[in-house]
């Protein structure tokens, strides 16, 4: 039914990025302007370091460096709530713009819908589905809109002095921001429907306990819904925790960097 309603109206991702140009430009380039920030942090600490572990004659020896590092920090903190504010912000009107349209298609067909699925299955597509969209434009679009710009600028700077080392940054990128994601989301799949499957029941669940409260006070079995409501909800979160502890896994591989050999 989704992939229909998705066919007829356009699609549900790309068709608000051509309703919000400005600002995704903007939140791009902010994005951009606070990777380019903690870069530059990043060279200019240890510029200040290494120039310090050498022991200036006077304090002005180091001072540029010093006022570079605190102007980059400040200017990656303030970029980077900047990003975050007009993405977020961003997001939010998209997300209100589809819970209107999702309301507006599902309304005409309330009587079918409701014959044909339970009123816990559509609570948990419009809480599920909807708000999971905006993970797409935060932790998806956005992102890699912003870091293949980055990376193009610098592999273009690489390939001006050396192109073999160019290219090999260009494979050693791809597997970093391609396949190793494109993995990780095959790892991932099968537990990510497992949790929505268990929110899913946890939802059918709440919604039969509420629609149903009269009738499990009168016949006296309300600590019964209670605990195993209470064992659904235990199910979900170990079902959520697995998820985030996969994530979390596959996100320290990624990060993790073999020892230095010691010069002892």
């Amino acid at each position: 039914m989704k992939k229909t309603i998705a066919k007829r109206n356009g699609g549900w991702i790309f068709p608000n990025l051509q309703a919000y140009p400005w600002r995704f430009t903007a939140a791009v380039i902010a994005g951009c302007l606070a990777i380019a920030c903690a870069a530059a942090l990043v060279f200019t600490s240890g510029y200040l370091i290494s120039r310090s572990a050498l022991r200036p004659e006077n304090v002005l020896m180091v001072y540029v460096p010093i006022v570079l590092v605190r102007t980059f920090g400040f200017g990656k903190a303030v970029v980077q709530y900047i990003e975050r504010l007009i993405s977020h912000d961003t997001v939010l009107r998209i997300l209100s713009r589809l819970r209107v349209r999702l309301y507006r298609i599902i309304e005409p067909q309330a009587l079918r819908l409701r014959a044909r699925h339970r009123t816990g299955d559509l609570l948990g597509m419009l809480a599920e589905d909807i708000e999971q969209l905006q993970n797409v434009y935060l932790r998806l679009i956005l992102p890699a809109v912003a870091a293949a710009l980055i990376y193009g600028a610098g592999l273009f700077m690489i390939g001006r002095m050396d192109v073999r080392f160019a290219l090999v940054m260009a494979l050693y990128c791809g597997i970093l921001f391609i396949a190793w994601p494109a993995f990780a989301l095959l790892v991932s799949r099968n537990m990510r429907m497992h949790s929505k499957l268990q929110r899913s029941l946890a939802y059918q669940e709440l919604t039969d306990g509420v629609f149903g409260m009269s009738d499990w006070m009168l016949s006296g079995r309300t600590v019964r819904f209670l605990s195993a409501f209470s064992h659904r909800q235990a199910q979900m979160a170990a079902a959520a925790r697995k998820v985030r502890r996969t994530e979390w896994r596959i996100g320290w591989l990624v990060n993790v960097r073999p020892a230095e050999p010691s010069s002892c």
